[in-house]
Formats: structure tokens, C-alpha cells, sequence
């Protein structure tokens, strides 16, 4: 019993050697690691390009290839407009939109209302907020005077950011 006793010892002092000895080297790679880090800190930019990296408008992608930008600009102001364009657009029978694509539409069509005041970038940056803290910003805009925004709309607005960014 007494030399089973002294060889689980050895055992376990011997396993514990090699695990010190590997946390050791682990220790020694994550401070090289560490050392090699950029001392510039992350941005707000870097990381709302990390958070949404990819927002683009959908209409600058389906759309402009037959409108101008100057299009959606004067138009597409409100619900009624924006869904009588898609109704109009869904019955073009070149125009080969799936009903994915319709909704991204028209997801960002409703966007463009923010955008006709904010850069896409600034929208872009709502991506770091919560979507309670995107929805007190975006009725923040609705007191605004000339939004023309209600808060059925605020809503949508909400949602469609949601939609575009993906979260």
C-alpha cells in the first residue's frame, strides 16, 4: 500500500510539473502577444465598422442601376409613397425582385428618410446602440420641426434599421 501511495505521488507531482511547465509556456506566448499589440486604442469608426460592416442602402444596389439617386431623394418621403412604389415596382415584369428583396427595398427606402438629413455613416453608427436606445434617438428626430414623422412611422423606421443591419 505503501508504494502504490508513493507512485500516485510521483504521478501526480510529475503531471503537475508538465502542466506548469506547458501554462508556463502559454503565459510566455500571450505576453509576446500582448507585447505586439498596436498601442492605438479602436475608434468609434473601427467599431461601427466591426459592428455593421456592410450597411449599404439596398436601393443603391437594386435600384440606381435604372433611378438616379436624385430620385429617391425627392421621393419616397412617406409610408403611402413608399409602398406604392413597391407595388408599382413588384408589378414591372423586368424588374425580377424576389419577396426578400422587396422587403429589404423597401426597408431601405424607409431608411432614406433619415438619410435625406444624416450621412450613412451617422446611421452606421447606430449599430453600437441598443434598439431602445436607436428608438429614443429616432423619436428624439420625430420632435424635431419638419421630420414629418409619426410614431407609427418611428417604428417602422426602427424596424427597417433593424432589417438593413441585420440585428
Amino acid at each position: 500500500m505503501n508504494a502504490r501511495f508513493q507512485f500516485v505521488l510521483c504521478f501526480c507531482a510529475v503531471t503537475s510539473v508538465l502542466l506548469l511547465t506547458l501554462l508556463a509556456g502559454q503565459v510566455r506566448t500571450l505576453r509576446v502577444e500582448i507585447r505586439a499589440l498596436n498601442d492605438q486604442v479602436a475608434t468609434r469608426e473601427d467599431l461601427v465598422a466591426a459592428q455593421a460592416p456592410e450597411m449599404r442602402l439596398l436601393h443603391e444596389e437594386k435600384c440606381t442601376s435604372c433611378h438616379t439617386e436624385r430620385r429617391f431623394a425627392g421621393e419616397h418621403n412617406t409610408r403611402g409613397e413608399i409602398d406604392a412604389a413597391m407595388v408599382h415596382m413588384q408589378a414591372m415584369p423586368d424588374a425580377g425582385f424576389t419577396d426578400e428583396d422587396m422587403a429589404k427595398i423597401h426597408a431601405s427606402l424607409t431608411l432614406l428618410r433619415c438619410a435625406r438629413c444624416h450621412a450613412v455613416e451617422k446611421l452606421r453608427g447606430l449599430s453600437l446602440r441598443t434598439p431602445e436606445e436607436r428608438m429614443d434617438l429616432i423619436r428624439t428626430m420625430m420632435s424635431k420641426p419638419g421630420s414629418g414623422l409619426t410614431s407609427d412611422e418611428a417604428d417602422e423606421i426602427n424596424r427597417a434599421y433593424q432589417q438593413v443591419i441585420g440585428f
